[in-house]
């Protein structure tokens, strides 16, 4: 079933997007999961399909984050 979530009237506020559409869009690994749920202070990290919101601005913190982490996994350099 395909869903057209432009149709649904929603307010005019940030999208919002969940813990695991953010896994997902960023490619995370479980490592990484663990890195965005300590972020977003959800302590213990939360399953894949658990709803947690963030918003677009959000997503590019976390982005640049990953970006500065130059594949050490280490959160914070």
């Amino acid at each position: 079933m395909n869903i057209n979530y432009q149709s649904v009237d929603v307010p005019k506020e940030p999208r919002l997007l969940s813990l695991g559409r953010c896994c997902r869009l960023l490619d995370l690994d479980t490592d990484g999961f663990r890195i965005l749920a300590h972020l977003a202070a959800v302590e213990p990290a939360l399953e894949l399909d658990e709803v947690r919101y963030f918003t677009p601005s959000d997503l590019a913190v976390l982005e640049a984050l990953r970006a500065s982490q130059d594949g050490t996994g280490a959160p914070g350099g």
